[in-house]
C-alpha cells in the first residue's frame, strides 16, 4: 500500500470525495444517491465530509461545474471561425 501520511479512514474518505465529485459532474444522479454510490451512510455525513474536503456543499459544487461547462461550450462556439476555401 501507497504511503501517503493519511490515516486509512482520510485516505478512504479522500478517495470516495473524488469519485463523488466525478458523479457530481458527469450525472444526474441526486446528490444523496451520491452519497450511497461512494459509500457514505448518510447525506448529511457525506455533505460534512465533501464540505470539509472541497470547501463548498456538494449541491455547491454541482452548480459551479455545470456553469463552468455551461462557459466552456459558449467560449467554443463562439471561438470557432467558418473558413471557407479560398
Amino acid at each position: 500500500m501507497r504511503q501517503t501520511g493519511d490515516s486509512p479512514y482520510r485516505y478512504l474518505t479522500k478517495i470516495r470525495i473524488e469519485k463523488a465529485k466525478e458523479f457530481l459532474k458527469h450525472s444526474e444522479n441526486t446528490i444523496e444517491n451520491v452519497a450511497y454510490l461512494v459509500g457514505f451512510a448518510s447525506l448529511q455525513r457525506f455533505s460534512d465530509a465533501f464540505k470539509s474536503h472541497v470547501g463548498v456543499s456538494p449541491l455547491q459544487y454541482r452548480k459551479k461545474m455545470s456553469r463552468l461547462a455551461d462557459i466552456a461550450l459558449e467560449n467554443s462556439t463562439t471561438h470557432s471561425t467558418d473558413v471557407s476555401p479560398e
